[in-house]
């Protein structure tokens, strides 16, 4: 008889689900779970640090149609409006939430690689498109191209001046690395870097001269001389599997704190990625690829994380870990801490 029992939990637990939800009203949220349910995509959001989840894919204005099926490459909260987030997606285009992700509005089709923020102008932002960056000045009702990749190859990161809106650096997967100092009217290469694999680009919010370069396989370069010299951080080399990278973010509040998620585990720096420490967890060093991290820039002792299937929190840098199973058995993509609400996150998730 015992044996029989998961069974009938979880058939006790769908059934809940579905005669609940024909009574919810129709702009409300799916129920909130924290257990592995079907193979659900898209978004995800919590108000509670990862206690429980709400399924956020509503289309504004559409009931038949919801985001369940988008392949979520990355979540960005826009830095003047947190209720405004975008979604890039891999299958269906770029999509605005006005409203902290209830529901959703398209605003571009096809695959969306990156997008970022120009942080001295409201609604003024830039997407890459496939093998060229789009510019808009509306919050993304209009768009103008103003880069084509040269060789035809197609573009995988961006990075913005904090303070000079007219500076931006673009790069492809190959190594090569583009800069414009002035809008996109014109643009040089400033280095090919060896690798094949590079996936992103973060500039340090107060210099631009300080930006560091992420790969899938071949590790983490950094330049503080405008592209001029570049370095490679090889320091990471001892802590085996860091390689495979999961995420690399720094802290904007404060920019020499940086940490690492991957194969290893958690690392951090305090010093411009000169030395690292690796973050306590559950788990031995290599046992579980971290695929995503986020962390609260005010109080850096809190950090969460995503595995395969769970979600992580840390309240005290990493000596205690409280984890539950993701809300979906898709692979995390994304972890989106709102800024001026830490106990909102986002996950985006991906079934590739």
């Amino acid at each position: 008889m015992a044996k029989h029992l998961p069974k009938i939990l979880i058939a006790a637990v769908l059934v809940t689900i579905s005669l609940a939800s024909p009574v919810q009203a129709a702009d409300a949220p799916e129920p909130e779970y924290n257990f592995f349910t079907a193979n659900r995509g898209g978004i995800f959001k919590t108000t509670n640090q990862g206690d429980t989840f709400t399924h956020q894919v509503k289309i504004q204005g559409n009931s038949k149609r919801n985001l369940s099926k988008a392949k979520v490459l990355a979540l960005k909260i826009d830095p003047f409006d947190d209720k405004t987030v975008y979604l890039l997606t891999k299958n269906i285009g770029l999509w605005v939430s006005h409203n902290s992700a209830s529901s959703w509005q398209q605003l571009k089709t096809g695959k969306i690689n990156d997008l970022a923020f120009d942080h001295q102008a409201k609604g003024h932002l830039y997407i890459i498109a496939e093998k060229q960056i789009l510019e808009s000045s509306d919050a993304g009702r209009t768009w103008k191209i103003i880069f084509l990749e040269p060789r035809n190859r197609k573009l995988s990161a961006l990075a913005t001046n904090y303070q000079n809106s007219a500076g931006l650096l673009t790069a492809n997967r190959q190594g090569d690395i583009f800069r414009t100092d002035n809008s996109g009217k014109s643009w040089q290469k400033i280095v090919t870097l060896k690798t094949n694999n590079l996936n992103g680009l973060m500039s340090n919010p107060n210099d631009f001269s300080e930006v560091y370069v992420t790969t899938e396989r071949d590790g983490i370069f950094k330049t503080t001389s405008r592209g001029a010299t570049w370095i490679r951080l090889d320091n990471l080399k001892k802590y085996k599997g860091s390689d495979d990278l999961g995420e690399f973010k720094f802290n904007p509040s404060v920019p020499s704190h940086l940490f690492l998620a991957s194969k290893y585990g958690l690392l951090k720096s305090v010093d411009s990625g000169l030395s690292w420490e690796p973050v306590n967890l559950l788990t031995a060093p290599g046992k579980n690829k971290i695929y995503r991290l986020a962390f609260d820039s005010t109080d850096e002792k809190i950090i969460y994380y995503a595995t395969r299937t769970l979600f992580c929190r840390s309240l005290d840098s990493g000596t205690n870990w409280n984890c539950h199973q993701l809300p979906t058995k898709q692979k995390t993509s994304d972890l989106e801490i709102n800024p001026q609400n830490s106990d909102i996150i986002y996950l985006g998730v991906s079934s590739t």
